[in-house]
């Protein structure tokens, strides 16, 4: 039968909504049988700490509480990240993530729709490689090997994938970190709004409304560390040459959608413009300011189509998204920045 807990309120100021209680009084057997113990403590701690010593370490986490009368209340932090099924806890029965798989790019023919049950941290690679095979690739001949391709790179998959978990919404209510797959693109779709300008996620320090899950994510190896996440995925991105990633607030839920390949002539005008300012502001982190050359590179052109490139360049200039880092700099050793560097 469920667990029988009440729902935390929001309205108190400083909640904190990892802090809230999933499940009160269950014994230690309890725990070791409801909950993936061993999975989480491989995750967190070195070694293979025994059942008892486990608890302790949950209960010095603050992911479990002593209930002062032989049993342990359950935070909801702990049920989020190692419940073996997530339905059965009040506070969190629509946190589960769902996976949805689309015969093609449209939402018309679905091939296959799974909702999970684990918590977020033991399920996280099982989640990762669902998603992956989903995706699909192509077998490609390297050096007489064959090899499997992956259609996106797994670092950015990986990235996107533990922010809808991680920086959801978790009080709002009928929502959950959904990954829709298309047969041209992933969308990774979560509830609450970015703590952020859209516009700033690639270089703008990390927040995060739920920052003790965001510390277990980090402590278990599921995602990077703190403020490094996003410019990773983009690189790795940009280095499989894949058309820019956008990165949208839908009625009130964040929407991050990447795209299956890179073709500059069927690229419109707002994606060359968004590819610009996400290279302008990569190559800005790393010291070196973009330019024709380098955006070229990244768009996968040659040298003749310089002109193009120029264009984009003079249109992302427009929109106010980059600047030249001289006023006076000739058009051979132009180089472009960040409108905010």
């Amino acid at each position: 039968m469920p667990i029988q807990t009440s729902a935390p309120s929001s309205s108190r100021r400083g909640f904190a909504f990892e802090e809230g209680v999933a499940a009160t009084h269950l014994s230690a057997a309890a725990i070791l049988e409801d909950f993936a113990c061993r999975e989480l403590g491989a995750l967190l701690y070195e070694g293979e700490p025994s059942d008892e010593t486990l608890l302790t370490y949950f209960a010095n986490e603050g992911l479990i509480h002593d209930d002062k009368q032989g049993g342990f209340d359950i935070t909801n932090l702990f049920a989020l990240s190692a419940a073996r099924d997530l339905t059965r806890y009040k506070t969190i029965s629509d946190k589960a993530p769902r996976v949805i798989a689309y015969k093609t790019n449209t939402k018309l023919t679905g091939l296959e729709d799974t909702t999970g049950r684990l918590g977020y941290a033991v399920a996280f690679q099982k989640i990762l490689a669902y998603v992956m095979r989903a995706a699909g690739g192509q077998e490609v001949l390297q050096h007489g090997v064959r090899r499997f391709e992956p259609a996106y790179p797994e670092k950015a998959v990986r990235e996107f994938l533990a922010n809808a978990m991680i920086h959801q919404d978790l009080v709002a209510s009928g929502g959950r970190p959904l990954v829709e797959v298309f047969s041209d693109k992933i969308q990774f779709t979560n509830p609450g709004e970015p703590l952020v300008d859209i516009e700033r996620l690639i270089d703008a320090p990390a927040r995060s409304r739920n920052e003790r899950l965001a510390g277990l994510m980090r402590k278990a190896r599921l995602c990077e560390e703190r403020g490094s996440g996003i410019d990773r995925a983009l690189w790795s991105i940009e280095e499989a040459k894949l058309a820019p990633p956008s990165f949208a607030v839908v009625e009130g839920s964040m929407v991050v959608t990447m795209f299956k390949g890179t073709n500059f002539a069927a690229m419109s005008k707002e994606d060359r413009i968004r590819a610009c300012y996400q290279h302008a502001t990569l190559h800005h982190l790393k010291n070196a300011p973009m330019s024709n050359s380098s955006l070229r590179d990244r768009l996968g052109l040659n040298k003749n189509q310089y002109p193009q490139v120029s264009n984009v360049i003079s249109d992302t200039i427009a929109a106010g998204l980059i600047r030249p880092l001289d006023v006076d700099q000739g058009n051979r050793l132009a180089r472009y920045v960040p409108y905010w560097a």
